[in-house]
């Protein structure tokens, strides 16, 4: 795109999904989970909750740590590749990553085989590096302009009075991007092709504290307190092309939080004398405070756009909170003698149930609402086993599969109406310009690994591989419009 004299419209310190206006993808983005921890539990894919006896259980299963008859300590690294050739603002895809690191003391305790044990780990429980590309040339009557059209003429919008509520529509309505046709109606001038990247750096850290039981070898009971810290940054490059020039609307957020939740599990062993045992779990809801540290959105409009001229918005940022749903988890697990074990699970969160809250607790029903009606309740299976080839080496596979979290149809929502904001008549009801999204049929992960264990010390390593495939990928919500229109 040629520019000689430009135009920049510049929300100042705005954000590319601002803290009154989050939706069920910037919620989900940041609060849910990848699969981390110990190498022997990542090379299991998970699935340990009724085998226990490994330090990573107690994010899952506080009660796993329960079967440590001796102490034991872990660290874990991991080394993560991609496309090092896709990079947007000299952001890649390969890093090297600190997982995890816990500690577990174990205390024998009266007369019959009993044990009290405290555990304390760190890991990683989301690492946010992706980088991602899209150009192409865009159909006949498909434009982000026009889905700025489309929100300029819903209901609502305002602008003869200079109170609105889509960003996106104003965007298009200030800068030209949005011109009159013979009738006096606004349109969007449409485009040829677009252009689009995007990267989010960052991660969420969660240290947990947990006490174990163990009865006669055969019940454990187990509790967690988590405490989570997040940092969080994205930026967005969108641009559009047509005959007269065209324009880039870039995004970036920078939001950091932090997070508690509480976990109960117990594993049972019904019969003595048998090694068959089965686990169960519970996970509360965590409650998030985030804050925005940083943001703005700004669009960048060729001079030869017809009707473009200067225009800057306020600013709107305040803190918020998010409540995840609560999370079930049922387990079996058995060994064969002393060479093999298999663990298989299946956990259940019901996604919908997402809730967005203002500073001071109060719920907005409106996105929440929302929520429920894009969001679904998620079932994740997972089973993994290992193999001692000789009491030194063993071997380890696993498997994971995370059902959609989004229906098919559901699509971002430019142009809510803010309960709380709308009510107050604040001239920033509503603040989103960054329109990307993305709804994935499901998760597919494939682990392996390998563990050598020494006289006083172990050694392992493991290599995961995710499959995400999307029923729908979308650089923006763009609009089609009819050719009769």
């Amino acid at each position: 795109m040629k520019r000689n004299l430009r135009y920049m419209a510049i929300m100042a310190a705005m954000v590319a999904a601002n803290a009154n206006a989050q939706d069920a993808y910037n919620l989900t983005s940041l609060t849910s989970s990848d699969l981390n921890g110990t190498a022997r539990y990542v090379g299991m894919g998970g699935a340990m909750n009724a085998l226990g006896a490994d330090i990573s259980t107690m994010q899952s299963n506080p009660a796993g740590i329960g079967l440590y008859r001796k102490g034991d300590c872990a660290f874990s690294l991991s080394n993560n590749t991609g496309d090092e050739s896709r990079k947007f603002l000299n952001r890649g895809e390969n890093f090297v990553s600190f997982d995890q690191l816990g500690v577990v003391f174990s205390f024998e305790v009266g007369d019959s085989p009993e044990y009290f044990n405290i555990g304390f780990n760190y890991h990683k429980d989301k690492a946010y590096h992706n980088v991602f590309f899209d150009a192409r040339p865009l159909g006949t009557g498909l434009s982000q302009t026009y889905q700025m059209e489309e929100l300029f003429k819903s209901p609502g919008q305002d602008y003869y009075t200079g109170r609105s509520v889509s960003d996106m529509a104003e965007f298009g309505y200030q800068t030209g991007l949005l011109a009159k046709d013979e009738k006096g109606n606004y349109i969007g001038i449409g485009a040829s092709e677009y252009g689009f990247k995007k990267y989010e750096r960052g991660s969420r850290n969660q240290l947990d504290f947990s006490l174990a039981f163990n009865f006669d070898n055969q019940f454990y009971f187990g509790a967690a307190v988590g405490c989570s810290f997040l940092s969080h940054e994205i930026a967005s490059l969108y641009s559009e092309e047509n005959a007269d020039g065209g324009y880039d609307l870039s995004n970036y957020l920078k939001t950091t939080g932090t997070a508690v939740d509480f976990k109960v599990g117990a594993i049972i062993r019904p019969i003595e004398d048998n090694p068959f045992r089965f686990g169960i779990s519970i996970s509360t809801p965590t409650a998030y405070y985030m804050k925005v540290d940083n943001g703005f959105a700004s669009i960048d409009v060729d001079k030869n756009i017809e009707g473009y001229h200067p225009y800057e918005m306020g600013a709107f940022i305040n803190d918020y909170r998010i409540e995840t749903p609560w999370k079930f988890g049922l387990s079996a697990a058995t060994t064969v003698g002393t060479q093999f074990a298999i663990d298989a699970e299946y956990e259940y969160q019901d996604w919908s149930s997402l809730k967005y809250k203002y500073d001071d607790d109060v719920e907005d029903a409106v996105v929440t609402g929302l929520n429920s009606e894009m969001l679904k309740g998620v079932s994740t299976f997972k089973i993994g086993a290992e193999y001692k080839v000789t009491p030194k080496l063993s071997l380890r596979a696993g498997y994971n599969y995370v059902s959609p979290m989004f229906y098919e149809n559901s699509y971002r929502n430019l142009d809510p109406d803010n309960s709380r904001y709308a009510a107050s008549g604040s001239d920033a009801i509503y603040t989103l310009t960054s329109t990307d999204f993305s709804n994935l049929y499901g998760i597919n992960r494939y682990t392996c690994g390998i563990g050598f264990r020494f006289t006083k010390a172990y050694l392992a390593s493991h290599i995961s591989f995710q499959v995400r495939r999307a029923s729908s990928t979308h650089s923006t919500t763009i609009s089609h419009r009819q050719a009769a229109s």
